[in-house]
């Protein structure tokens, strides 16, 4: 089965280095799960029999063991993937520049009351859908001076994320 793995807050911006051919080395070497990384900031592209659960399981431990790093891991199949492409609500809104386009995946479902809950601080601004485990942001003025951040995300929500841009999501659709 074809896995991809987004592992959050790591080898973004000098903070929490990963060395990512250790990981695809040791966790092949120890479970034979075939990985290959993508832009080395979090996404990995993985070919496993194992459930995706236990593989989520394998590569968490794997980082705290080489590297002391306590981080969370969200994977999908390339289905779900698809899926979170294909149920994007700004998909075919002209003009947006793919970069500020988030897929935030969400480490567990909520409701369309998330985004009320976002919105509740006056200084989010950004345009939202959500759908299960997935919030889609449009940072209209980019993501640099936004006070929608992954951190605040978790804090309102209660739960662990991570985000892509679209470029990264369909860059990691065509390996």
């Amino acid at each position: 089965m074809k896995y991809y793995a987004f592992i959050r807050g790591i080898n973004v911006g000098g903070n929490t280095k990963v060395d990512m051919t250790l990981l695809k080395k040791e966790v092949a070497r120890k479970y034979s799960i075939q990985m290959d990384s993508y832009l080395n900031s979090g996404n990995l592209i993985i070919e496993s029999s194992i459930d995706k659960n236990r593989v989520v399981e394998i590569i968490k431990e794997n980082i705290r063991e080489l590297f002391s790093v306590e981080t969370e891991v969200i994977i999908k199949t390339r289905q779900e993937l698809e899926e979170a492409l294909e149920n994007n609500p700004f998909r075919h809104t002209e003009g947006i520049d793919p970069s500020h386009l988030i897929i935030c995946f969400l480490s567990k479902p909520v409701g369309s009351d998330a985004i009320q809950k976002i919105k509740a601080n006056d200084r989010i601004i950004e345009p939202l859908g959500v759908k299960d485990d997935i919030l889609y942001i449009h940072y209209v003025n980019g993501i640099a001076r936004s006070k929608l951040t992954t951190g605040y995300i978790d804090r309102v929500l209660g739960l662990s994320s991570t985000g892509r841009n679209m470029n990264t999501i369909e860059g990691l659709l065509k390996k």
